[in-house]
């Protein structure tokens, strides 16, 4: 049975690469071809989503570091 499985293993994993890199280049093919720009503009947007979101998460970090402070100082 373990030298079946590993058979099947063997087989599938190089199978889902190729379909993999397939998807990723006929993506990347289909984006320079429907206009970069708009591909670029979404990177932008997410970006700056991204930036805003960590900030948040900082300032709540910050809130939280001194909300544990206060209760370790509580005897």
């Amino acid at each position: 049975m373990p030298e079946t499985l590993w058979g099947v293993i063997w087989v599938l994993v190089p199978i889902a690469a190729v379909i993999g890199w397939v998807v990723v280049a006929t993506t990347k093919t289909r984006a320079r071809q429907s206009g970069g720009d708009q591909l670029t503009a979404v990177l932008a947007q997410t970006a700056e989503t991204n930036r805003l979101l960590t900030e948040r998460i900082d300032q709540m970090d910050k809130r939280l570091a001194s909300i544990e402070k206060t209760l370790n100082e509580i005897p």
